[in-house]
């Protein structure tokens, strides 16, 4: 038998068989590439598990697809998951706090003006007649601004659509047109529909009032002077589609996947018209009856916002 020689500790000899030496260093061979292979394999997971560390550590600005590396499907589809989550998350963390912002922005002005109004009053009580009719504007945006928040968060919370019924679009949206038109006189900013002689479907007539009131006045405060907002109408076996564009700037097109969150006013001239909630309302309340509202900067000028409503019996539904 031949003796293998190996150097100890102390510098000495010790006799190894060829077995166990063979068997050693595929020991420790099997070792090094278990150990390889385990981390190589637990690599993903690790990387998601520092994700959400970093989640739960405030930094939402984590991603974690790109440094996955890994050509295994399910992976890559945990990666693009816990992104979608990440980018999600800290929309809603970002919008909440921009909300707060802004709520109390909206709050403050307002209120400002009732505490001198009541300061003018005790101090010469005789101005509080004229002094009336601003304070009653006043309270009436402030009530306008909490109405637009609950509805927009009753929304948000995909609370029951309520009232449910068969209706005609077309008869809400002509008298929006009416009254539009009517706001609209010293501006000279006719709206003017084509399309469809019937829109019939399902659904909540308030709430879907409200959302094409939303977008109409959108299109009639970024209209110039002398333009035309445009909307049409159609109805086929699956959807009603209906389309409302102005003749204004448009929307820049960093800009332009923002306008349905809440608060976004790009023209900060027409943003003293509204406290920017209705095209989040309307967005909302679209994708409560299961449809999708969309945006796109027309070729000619101005934006076009489009909405497809699903004909769907939607009577027992708690969408």
């Amino acid at each position: 038998m031949r003796i293998v020689y190996l150097k100890t500790a102390q510098d000495g000899l010790a006799l190894v068989p060829p077995i166990l030496l063979t068997l050693f260093i595929g020991g420790l061979v099997s070792a090094v590439m278990a150990i390889f292979l385990s981390r190589w394999l637990t690599r993903p997971l690790r990387k998601a598990s520092q994700g959400l560390k970093a989640i739960a550590a405030g930094r939402l600005e984590t991603r974690i697809f790109e440094g996955l590396r890994t050509s295994n499907r399910k992976i890559r589809d945990l990666g693009h998951d816990f992104d979608f989550a990440a980018e999600r998350l800290q929309a809603l963390t970002e919008g909440r706090n921009r909300l707060f912002h802004d709520i109390s922005h909206e709050i403050r002005s307002p209120l400002a003006r009732l505490r001198a109004a009541v300061g003018l009053i005790e101090v010469t009580p005789a101005r509080g007649g004229a002094l009336a009719g601003r304070m009653e504007g006043d309270i009436g945006r402030l009530d306008h601004l909490v109405d637009e928040i609950l509805t927009l968060a009753r929304l948000d919370r995909s609370q029951p659509l309520g009232t449910v019924e068969a209706f005609d679009l077309l008869d809400i949206v002509e008298n929006i047109i009416f009254d539009a038109n009517f706001e609209g006189r010293e501006k000279n900013a006719p709206v003017r529909y084509w399309g469809a002689e019937k829109l019939k479907l399902r659904g909540n007539p308030e709430l879907l009032h409200r959302a094409c009131e939303n977008v109409v006045s959108n299109a009639m405060s970024h209209s110039p002077q002398g333009g035309v907002v445009s909307i049409t109408g159609n109805q086929n076996a699956d959807e009603i589609i209906l389309e409302v564009a102005d003749d204004g700037p448009g929307v820049p097109e960093p800009s332009l996947k923002a306008i349905f969150n809440p608060f976004v006013r790009v023209d900060e001239v027409a943003a003293s018209q509204g406290i920017g909630l209705g095209l989040a309302i309307a967005s909302s309340a679209v994708r409560s009856h299961g449809g999708s509202i969309s945006e796109q900067n027309r070729t000619q000028g101005g934006l076009l916002i489009g909405i497809a409503i699903p004909m769907i019996d939607l009577v027992n539904s708690d969408v």
